[in-house]
């Protein structure tokens, strides 16, 4: 078997071609889907305020809190800043607290007001800080000063813990399986070591070098060339080495995938460094690429088992070293079918590797696959219907199966693989997989970036548990399956869900309640009316919440139950379920943030989720016109040669046909025209191919027969920012171009392009229609949304708020 990015590579086609060929190949090709994203948006505020800190980082959330703070929460008007002052000297004084005292330094919410203690005219340190507010909050001492209910220290919230990466507001892949949540359990474990096996990995770029593990000896990169193929080695060097650079695989004609460097960044990106790039599943640990897919993203079976042997420590694999960083996971986004003898062939390797009695791989690997993009039964497909091994199947943005993802019962669990043609979350972008792409970003969709969100939980779950073997972290995967995504014709367990997987796991918990949500954001496609959320205890102490919708269109949306109690993290109660319905009216669009506010020993802890729509149907990423579609078959040397084109045009639905062709095997490929300016650039322009972009599949074309319903979708290339768009620097309202009324805000630094949304709550791709205390009153204006201040025009002085918006800083009080 001659595997590929989830397709088999065929035998050459035949080479006859009749004197006036009549085959043709037919289809449709979609750029755009139904637009339904969303924007948050905020409760009034004055827009002269000062930004709120960013939120606290640190391994397993231990608690922090300003030495010298205390928080007094009272009951609603019961004291100011000049009334609490009296007060907080009886309660310092009946708690006992000889030499401490308290300044008020200043309320909010006419509900609570923040002191600094001293004792002898120092600044209390942190251990102190703990004792002094305990006494202050004994009920002896509350007693003294009616309606105070009670003293807390000035706790560094996260909730979420949420990297500073400048796009990871993009991922939205990881807001679906609840990574936010999980890294408040784990970020990972530095010794770890994950093992991608694939078409190698451009090793330079700056968002996964650091990642690359190192021998402990020499400190060179570790990794492996294992092609031994002369026809897909395209490298410099011939036959098999220890180098795993990428150069590319020709996939797209002159563009390559550089399919193995988008699938290392989904699982280990460099993280929350400073801004730069995408976040990664895991924070720490150690990234081995094998290089075992080439030219044309193809490879060999005696290769590819190879490559998984080298992977994870076996000694007897020729031609390289043996590898000094044997792998505890393995990913393989790859396979096709097989015969009965190349399936026992690889039934045997997996389950030798699965059942390893006699300690040759003592670090007991777990192994991941996904699961084909061939839209049929994966059973069908190598290595995924292995026994034993975690087959893994691709959904969309909403969840449902992606139309080119493998199904049935080899399948485990669903997770993240795109679908293009689509930006339901209105960010500006295909609804696809962002990750590393040569030395720049781009987006992809498959189940082959399905494969890497489940590796790297997998090993977030060894992190926290390392005794986990194959079929533990199986059974986990399954059991904390959000069975929403379960679908008719097989998609597993459901949806993955890293959260609910590592606490199932025994990821280490904190002892007090940690207030959390299992999402960040919630948009309503068109003709849904619901979603559902959880309040999540990540703690081993109950709480109780409120919950309060704010924002534009705060009316349309309804919660229920408004209030709970949750408990613990280990029992069955730690996660409540909350139903938020819309009730759209005359509106088009909308958007609003449901507040999850805890109460009890959760106190001054809140989530803070994202609810939006848009129902207009005519917005897209992008307004192409026209299409080429090309046909291209295998030359004598096996490379593709392009043989004819047709175009497709908008004004005709992008249907296409490439006539004329002469019988034989055809891969088809087609270039979106994205500036309009007449030339198809494949390197900087859409891209697309049948079934799907990082697999292309071979159409059989008999004599002068028509092959009809060759559909597919072109992707676009990765561009976040939008000049004229919602936050873009301008210096009059002729600069801002994203609507017809956009205006530009000379007030802020640098101007800042928006729009009064108060009558329709439309801002565009990417943008927030919030609540601001404008000169006349409160009024409804466009933010561009964020979710680190590196998003932001932080040089400028803008900082991503608690909103997700930017806005600028230090503008009063």
């Amino acid at each position: 078997m001659a595997a590929t990015g989830c397709f088999e590579l065929g035998p050459r086609p035949d080479a006859g071609i009749g004197d006036e060929p009549e085959g043709a190949i037919v289809g449709q090709v979609s750029i755009e889907g139904p637009s339904s994203g969303f924007a948050a948006a905020a409760a009034p505020r004055p827009i002269a305020r000062t930004a709120p800190d960013a939120p606290a980082s640190g391994s397993k959330l231990p608690l922090a809190w300003k030495a010298g703070d205390a928080l007094v929460l009272f009951e609603p008007r019961a004291y100011d800043q000049a009334t609490l002052a009296p007060a907080l000297a009886r309660m310092i004084e009946a708690a006992g607290l000889k030499g401490v005292e308290g300044e008020v330094v200043r309320c909010s919410a006419e509900r609570f007001c923040k002191v600094v203690l001293r004792e002898r005219g120092r600044v209390l340190d942190a251990a102190r800080t703990t004792s002094v507010v305990a006494a202050l909050d004994a009920k002896e001492a509350r007693a003294t000063a009616p309606g105070v209910k009670v003293v807390a220290r000035n706790l560094k919230r996260t909730g979420f813990r949420t990297p500073n990466d400048e796009l990871f507001g993009y991922q939205w892949d990881f807001d679906f399986i609840h990574m936010n949540a999980a890294w408040d359990i784990s970020v990972g474990d530095p010794n770890l070591v994950v093992a991608i096996v694939d078409s190698g990995l451009v090793q330079a770029h700056p968002d996964i070098n650091a990642r690359i593990a190192r021998d402990p000896i020499n400190n060179t990169l570790v990794g492996a060339d294992l092609i031994s193929d002369a026809d897909l080695d395209v490298d410099d060097i011939p036959g098999r080495d220890t180098n795993p650079e990428d150069p590319g695989d020709h996939l797209f004609g002159a563009q390559s995938s550089f399919h193995g460097t988008h699938i290392a960044g989904t699982i280990g990106a460099e993280t929350d460094n400073a801004g730069e790039g995408i976040a990664g599943i895991t924070w720490v640990g150690q990234l081995v690429p094998v290089r075992v897919l080439g030219d044309h993203l193809s490879g060999y079976d005696d290769d590819i088992i190879d490559g998984l042997l080298w992977a994870i420590g076996d000694a007897d694999v020729q031609g390289v070293p043996r590898n000094v960083k044997p792998a505890r996971v393995v990913n393989l986004s790859l396979g096709g079918p097989s015969d009965q003898a190349s399936q026992q062939l690889w039934d045997d390797v997996v389950g030798s590797i699965l059942n390893d009695t006699a300690g040759r791989y003592p670090q007991r690997p777990v192994l991941v696959a996904a699961a084909g993009n061939s839209d049929e039964d994966a059973g069908n497909i190598t290595p995924a219907n292995c026994a034993g091994m975690i087959a893994v199947g691709a959904t969309n943005i909403s969840g449902v199966r992606a139309t080119y993802s493998n199904y049935g019962a080899t399948i485990d669990v669903m997770a993240p693989g795109g679908q293009a043609g689509t930006d339901l979350n209105s960010d500006g972008q295909d609804d696809a997989i962002l990750s590393l792409s040569g030395m720049e970003y781009d987006l992809r969709e498959g189940t082959s970036m399905a494969a890497p969100h489940v590796t790297g939980v997998v090993a977030l779950l060894l992190s926290a548990n390392d005794t986990l073997t194959q079929a533990q972290v199986e059974s986990i995967l399954r059991n904390s399956a959000d069975q929403r995504g379960i679908c008719s014709e097989g998609c597993g367990a459901g949806w993955l869900d890293a959260m609910s997987a590592l606490l199932l796991a025994g990821g280490e918990i904190q002892l007090t309640p940690l207030l959390v949500s299992d999402t960040t954001s919630a948009f309503f496609a068109p003709g849904i009316q619901s979603r559902q959320l959880s309040v999540v205890n990540l703690g081993n102490a109950p709480f109780t919440f409120h919950t309060l919708i704010e924002g534009a269109q705060a009316e349309l949306f309804d919660v229920s139950p408004s209030t709970g109690a949750v408990d613990v993290a280990t029992q069955p109660g730690g996660r409540v379920t909350l139903n938020v319905t819309l009730a759209r009216g005359a509106f088009e669009a909308g958007s609003a943030n449901l507040s999850i506010i805890g109460e009890g020993d959760a106190t001054g802890q809140q989530a803070v989720v994202n609810l939006g729509f848009n129902d207009d149907q005519g917005r897209s990423p992008r307004q192409i016109q026209i299409i080429e579609v090309t046909a291209y078959r295998e030359g004598d040397g096996g490379e593709l040669e392009r043989v004819a084109s047709a175009t497709a045009r908008r004004d005709e639905s992008f249907s296409y046909a490439i006539e004329g062709l002469p019988a034989g095997r055809y891969q088809v490929f087609a270039v979106g025209d994205d500036n309009q300016d007449g030339v198809y650039d494949a390197q900087r322009e859409s891209t697309g191919a049948y079934p799907a972009s990082d697999a292309p599949e071979w159409v059989q074309l008999d004599d002068d027969v028509r092959v009809e319903g060759i559909d597919f979708s072109i992707l676009g290339g990765f561009i976040p920012e939008v000049e004229g768009a919602v936050g873009a620097p301008c210096a009059d309202d002729a600069d801002c171009r994203f609507a017809a009324d956009a205006a530009c805000i000379t007030s802020f630094s640098g101007g800042y392009c928006s729009r009064l949304c108060d009558l329709d709550g439309a801002c565009g791709q990417g943008a927030a229609c919030e609540l601001l205390e404008c000169d006349t009153g409160p009024c409804a204006v466009c933010l561009v949304q964020c979710v680190s201040d590196s998003q932001c025009r932080f040089d400028e002085g803008y900082l991503c708020d608690l909103y997700g918006t930017c806005t600028p800083e230090g503008l009063g009080g």
